[in-house]
């Protein structure tokens, strides 16, 4: 008894589900009688004919495709609905076959009609052991099957290879217009299923040479059509390479087909079909055997046309999660195996989920050169942020080549690779002074972590890191908004990342910095972490803004990851996020990692607009009312080859309780030519319990970024402040008693010396404050003075909220009157002599000959004392 592997059933219903078949299938194309070695006859006028076998391998299976041909040389025609076909092995077992194409089941007179069919057999079988039996359905038989005779499967691929690498068609029977050498080798490169534009498209390389002496067009009548290995037939197009052919001269065409989920493309075929108007014939069959998804380790030829020495590489497959995603990334090398010079070519990539069609494109990287020497190579890194949750083993990476396309202004974009991220491993987290690449909207940038520290506020701390972003590219890069944050274990903090360069323009190899900060509870202890940086488009908003946020460029702010909002004077910006860049590790130092800094020691600026060079000149103490006021001077010189802006500096006193207070800042604002001077000065007004011994307090400053963080921070201490003179305990508010005074009735004039008020030098000698004679009920005073004062260099902001304050006082320090002369500019003294009256009344006023003289510096209402006349009686 014979083995069957199909389903039975009862010979009615099979013979109905037949017929109703044959009226379902539609024709579609007859094809003229070709010759056969074998034949099994029906009469002298009708026999079956096999042609075009293909046994496809699998893992479990095989595939059988094969084609029977019915031959009708009679007067009548044939249905062959009567009869059927199944595979038959030397082992007596058989194998169901299913016809894999519409076709019509009536053979006309005179007419020979192909049935294709496809049948899954037992994996390890030969085609030696195959054979191809015809039968007559026939309700006698015990098994509704009676047989009428086998074709040789062997026989049948005697002259056509099984596993065909190429195929030879004669043009000149698709176009009898073409010459009669006009003959095409088809040589299979590869095979692509890609995703695009939501659907499954099959993209299929062939090498493609004109063997004849002329050159000529591939005929509009030769078509194409892909044929899986369940027999699933879906047309082709050729979106590529379809030029002239020139003899000799092999190009590369592309086909391209949507086939859906279901088409199984390991391996498929590619049918070449001879289209006329009435008639479609099968003239070729091509195997696509090897379109199986690399692997991270592997090289393959670059599909070309002309194999030129260029080999593909996977390097590597990685993927790390994100806070919003899966990030992958895919590095291909190029490398040129050749002895000639080779272009380069323009790549592109995208990372597609194999179980729901959902692709995500990378950005496209740019080529370090448009060619590439012998034996050099260039390698190019595809980044992408995919879905949380995926399946690393569901992603595949495809690579594609850009090309121009046949019209003006179009890119053809045709798939050559792609790479299963089965094996991909996790991302390893880099640290600060590692340099990698990356490539984003702008192009490729080379990503380095330069430091992380950690500052203090009133209220939180903040974690600031800077980033070096360099231009790998050979072309302008345009940064696009940015956007960051960090990871401290399970806590993650959006943050702001700011440019403070004007420009968003990066020239090739030109490098820029970004600060990245992200403000956290000052109770929360951290030693490491890590931190994010990407980019995002830039949204404008109505509402007000505040917390964390991102920046755009020329140092303004702008939202951080599409959460949170943060002003600035233009408008209420966020950032939505795009593409994550990298997340890179990050250390603290126990110290802080701020470095000391003494005084007159230099440190530099290096942002783009900012470049200059600073230092401290100067620290006082100043006395407002019952408060003491701390100053501390910084001068800044500019550097720029342009004209740049005057650096804001910004920080906080800290006192040796750990007490924080935050510095206001007087200084200008405008721009800073090369070689010119600014002067800032940050200051703190502090409480009345403070005391007077500075050693624990220090100014933490650098340059502004923002209201809440800065950079190029240094620590100052202040514990060698200089000596301060008391400021007259009356001018407080309160009266001396007259016994703790001295009473100066003789004519004595006073030297104040060189006093040194950066950027100023003043010299006050013979100060004398005498009575002049007057009328009765008139008390009126002299001040004579020789005054000289000299500016060391020209310094913008030395004289902002600052002058020299000249008071007379009565034998209770009582005020008498003061002058509040300004260092320069309308107001201030001149050089050389001074003389000063003025009429004194009332009535607390104790009027005496020589009064008291008293010359402080003011600064933003408080006063520090530099002499008085009592010095030239008792000692400072």
């Amino acid at each position: 008894m014979r083995t069957y592997h199909r389903t039975r059933r009862r010979p009615y219903t099979l013979a109905v589900l037949l017929a109703l078949l044959s009226l379902v299938l539609a024709p579609l194309w007859s094809v003229p009688a070709q010759a056969a070695k074998e034949a099994v006859y029906l009469s002298d006028t009708v026999h079956f004919s096999l042609q075009d076998v293909m046994l496809s391998a699998a893992t479990d299976s095989q595939t059988l495709r094969f084609t029977v041909n019915l031959a009708n040389d009679s007067e009548a025609s044939i249905d062959f609905n009567a009869y059927g076909v199944r595979v038959s092995d030397t082992a007596g077992n058989s194998y169901s076959a299913q016809l894999s194409e519409k076709t019509t089941a009536r053979v006309q007179p005179h007419k020979t009609q192909p049935f294709k069919y496809s049948s899954n057999i037992a994996a390890g079988l030969k085609v030696d052991d195959l054979s191809v039996v015809l039968f007559a359905w026939d309700a006698k038989e015990a098994d509704y099957m009676r047989d009428i005779g086998s074709l040789s499967i062997a026989v049948a691929a005697a002259d056509q290879p099984v596993t065909k690498q190429a195929v030879i068609l004669n043009m000149d029977e698709v176009d009898t217009a073409l010459p009669d050498d006009a003959s095409v080798s088809f040589q299979p490169i590869g095979g692509t299923k890609v995703v695009k534009d939501g659907a499954w498209t099959m993209y299929v390389d062939l090498r493609v040479e004109n063997l004849g002496s002329t050159g000529f067009k591939l005929p509009a009548a030769l078509t194409y059509q892909l044929v899986d290995a369940h027999g699933l037939t879906v047309s082709a197009t050729a979106m590529a390479g379809v030029d002239t052919l020139l003899p000799h001269q092999p190009v590369k065409i592309t086909l391209q087909a949507p086939v859906g989920g279901t088409f199984t493309e390991d391996p498929f075929s590619v049918q070449f079909i001879n289209k006329q108007t009435t008639t479609s014939n099968l003239i070729g069959t091509l195997s696509i055997s090897d379109p199986t998804p690399a692997v991270a380790g592997q090289t393959r030829e670059y599909p070309a046309a002309n194999p030129n020495g260029l080999d593909l590489t996977i390097v590597s497959t990685s993927y790390a999660p994100l806070s919003d995603g899966v990030a992958v990334e895919t590095t291909i090398k190029l490398t040129n195996n050749g002895k000639s010079v080779v272009n380069a070519p323009k790549l592109t990539g995208a990372f597609q989920l194999n179980s729901s069609g959902l692709s995500v494109a990378s950005v496209d990287p740019a080529s370090a050169s448009a060619y590439i020497s012998p034996k050099d190579s260039q390698t190019f890194l595809f980044t992408a942020t995919l879905p949380a949750g995926v399946d690393i083993a569901d992603v595949n990476f495809v690579l594609s080549e850009k090309k121009a396309g046949t019209t003006a202004n179009t890119t053809v974009v045709q798939p050559i690779l792609h790479v299963n991220l089965s094996g991909a491993s996790p991302l390893s987290t880099p640290g600060a002074g590692t340099v990698f690449r990356v490539n984003t909207s702008a192009g490729p940038l080379a990503i380095e972590l330069k430091r992380t520290q950690r500052l203090t506020l009133e209220s939180d701390d903040v974690i600031l890191s800077e980033i070096s972003v360099r231009n790998e590219s050979s072309t302008i890069a345009t940064l696009p908004a940015l956007y960051g944050g960090i990871a401290l274990g399970d806590f993650e903090v959006k943050g702001k990342a700011i440019r403070l360069q004007t420009s968003s323009y990066l020239n090739p190899s030109e490098s820029t910095t970004v600060y990245l900060y992200s403000k956290i509870p000052y109770s929360l202890e951290a030693e490491e972490g890590i931190i994010f940086l990407g980019e995002g488009t830039l949204q404008t908003n109505s509402n007000s803004g505040n917390g964390n946020g991102t920046t755009g460029n020329s140092g303004t702010t702008s939202g951080a990851s599409g959460t949170t909002n943060t002003t600035n004077a233009a408008a209420n910006t966020t950032v939505t996020p795009s593409q994550e860049w990298a997340r890179i590790s990050f250390s603290l130092k126990s110290d802080d990692g701020i470095p000391s800094i003494q005084k007159e020691t230099a440190w530099s600026i290096t942002d783009q607009g900012r470049q200059s060079d600073g230092k401290i000149v100067d620290a006082r103490v100043f006395t407002l009312g019952t408060q003491k006021m701390l100053a501390v001077r910084l001068l800044q010189t500019g550097k720029e080859k342009r004209v740049g802006s005057i650096v804001p500096y910004t920080g906080y006193f800290e006192g040796p309780d750990g007490l924080i207070w935050t510095t206001k800042v007087t200084e200008e604002t405008g721009r800073l030519c090369n070689g010119c001077a600014a002067l800032s000065t940050l200051w703190v007004t502090l409480p009345d319990t403070v005391s007077n011994d500075w050693s624990g307090y220090t100014l933490v400053f650098g340059q502004k970024l923002d209201d809440t963080a800065m950079t190029s921070v240094h620590r100052y201490s202040l514990a060698n402040l200089p000596g301060t003179l008391d400021v007259p305990v009356a001018h407080l508010g309160t009266y001396m008693s007259s016994s703790t005074v001295q009473n100066l009735d003789d004519n004595v004039s006073y030297n104040l010396g060189t006093v040194d008020l950066y950027p100023y030098t003043v010299q006050f000698t013979d100060v004398l404050a005498f009575k002049l004679p007057s009328a009765a009920n008139i008390n009126r005073y002299e001040l004579d003075l020789k005054y000289n004062m000299a500016k060391t260099a020209p310094t913008i902001g030395g004289n902002k909220n600052r002058s020299l304050v000249i008071e007379l006082r009565d034998l209770n320090d009582t005020l008498m009157k003061a002058w509040d002369l300004p260092f320069e500019g309308a107001g201030s003294l001149s050089n050389g002599d001074v003389n000063l009256v003025v009429d004194v009344t009332g009535n607390d006023i104790v009027h005496l000959s020589f009064p008291r003289v008293y010359i402080y510096e003011k600064f933003e209402g408080a006063l520090r004392l530099l002499g008085t006349s009592l010095m030239s009686k008792q000692s400072q």
